[in-house]
């Protein structure tokens, strides 16, 4: 049975109760497609800025790696035209690597 206002006044006609299922079921609709068309527009608008915000953040890495591996080209470049190629370090290396002369004296 259907009420109208605080409960006290219900219909008692056939076409009354109609009616107030009618109210009803309307309301239920009014209240329930535009909840449901919000719901999905707000879930689309929010997995397109997840999306964005994922990509920013993969762009982000990139250009970090990209700079990392520009920056480790110079030092290469660098290092190849210093010192370390000089015939008196290869000398130095060499004396290293025999052992006889370790690089930290022991202390016993």
């Amino acid at each position: 049975m259907c009420t109208v206002g605080y409960g006290d006044v219900n219909p008692a006609t056939i076409l009354g109760k109609t009616f107030g299922m009618i109210v009803v079921v309307v309301g239920v609709l009014v209240i329930a497609l535009p909840v449901t068309v919000i719901g999905s527009n707000f879930s689309v608008g929010f997995n397109k800025e997840e999306a964005d915000r994922e990509m920013a953040e993969k762009k982000l890495l990139v250009d970090e790696r990209r700079r990392l591996a520009e920056e480790a080209a110079l030092m290469r470049e660098s290092v190849s035209g210093s010192e370390t190629s000089s015939p008196n370090f290869s000398r130095l290396q060499s004396l290293n690597d025999d052992g006889d002369s370790p690089a930290v004296p022991n202390r016993a």
